[in-house]
């Protein structure tokens, strides 16, 4: 761990896009920064090794996840390197729950000791069987793969890690059937629990699976509060 180096943001007179400065220099800025962008996309093609250094994400993304090894590799490679401060403001802002470890991880470029990016993360003592001292490694490596996303600009070829999301989708879901099999109980139908579910997702979001939170919210919304399906024939009702 290191000290949280001080700098401090400049107030601009100017706004929007004028801001950025003229038309040239808002060229020459794009097209070195896509220069940068391609530099970074080769290395990571030519060094990155799958399970190592990128893994697989949950499937609602066509990305893949960028793992601890891989945000420290791309550090090395523009010599730079992360450190760790706690995260005080978020953990507040969360209610200062005794059991949450929240970190910012900041990117430090060797040559000057400037910071040049940060990210986030939390753990949550106890999450997949974590004890403290897991708990404070993974709230680390979240707060640098977030840092590592966003410094270099690799939110379009890598996502973070969404397990936690992932499963209180998976719960939630899980919570919805049972909802529905209690709605339905005692109804004479010719339709399984699970086919009602998929005809009302047919109808409702022409699709035959819940991908998101929202999706979920909206199928509770048309079936328990407007009422507007029949829990024995999945028809709209009148």
């Amino acid at each position: 761990m290191c000290e949280e180096e001080k700098y401090e943001v400049v107030e601009r007179k100017t706004t929007g896009l004028a801001g950025l400065g003229t038309i040239e220099e808002m060229k020459a800025n794009i097209k070195a920064m896509e220069e940068r962008r391609s530099v970074v996309v080769e290395y990571i093609d030519a060094n990155f090794e799958k399970g190592i250094d990128f893994g697989p994400t949950d499937d609602r993304s066509d990305k893949p996840t960028l793992k601890k090894p891989g945000g420290e590799k791309i550090c090395r490679l523009f010599n730079t390197h992360p450190t760790w401060k706690r995260d005080d403001e978020t953990w507040e802002m969360l209610g200062k729950p005794g059991n949450v470890v929240c970190y910012i991880c900041y990117i430090v470029d060797n040559a000057t000791g400037n910071i040049i990016g940060e990210g986030r993360g939390a753990e949550t003592v106890g999450n997949k069987g974590r004890d403290a001292n897991k708990t404070i490694k993974n709230a680390e490596k979240c707060a640098l793969v977030d840092s590592a996303l966003f410094t270099f600009a690799l939110s379009e070829k890598f996502t973070q890690d969404d397990g936690g999301r992932q499963r209180s989708l998976t719960a939630s879901k899980e919570n919805f059937n049972i909802e529905i099999a209690n709605a339905r109980m005692g109804e004479q139908s010719e339709l399984t629990d699970t086919q009602f579910i998929i005809k009302i997702l047919l109808a409702e979001l022409h699709k035959k699976r819940i991908d998101t939170a929202g999706e979920l919210i909206h199928l509770r919304k048309v079936l328990f509060e407007q009422k507007l399906y029949d829990f024995a024939t999945g028809e709209k009702n009148a």
